[in-house]
């Protein structure tokens, strides 16, 4: 669905992700935690495999790009999902 907005060059496609993410903010704000949280996976996955795909077909990186990508993206996610708290220092 994307691509025909990425032709069309980037402010385009800027401002449809824009509109996207903005919906799905707004749909995780009011859904119940469980259900929010199994949707935001669901789109971190599905990025995933979306940029996974850009650079072994697009770029030509291989597996080396892809498990420098999948470590990059792991190391993210945990870092972000899982903050470390004040009171756990000791």
């Amino acid at each position: 669905m994307f691509r025909q907005y990425l032709c069309r060059g980037y402010v385009p496609f800027s401002l449809a992700m824009l509109v996207l993410a903005l919906f799905w903010f707004s749909l995780i704000s009011i859904l119940p935690r469980r259900v929010a949280l199994a949707i935001i996976f669901y789109n971190l996955f599905t990025e995933f495999f979306t940029t996974e795909s850009w650079l072994l077909f697009r770029w030509h990186l291989g597996m080396t790009g892809l498990t420098f990508y999948a470590i990059i993206f792991a190391g993210a996610v945990i870092v972000l999902a899982f903050p470390k708290q004040i009171d756990d220092v000791a």
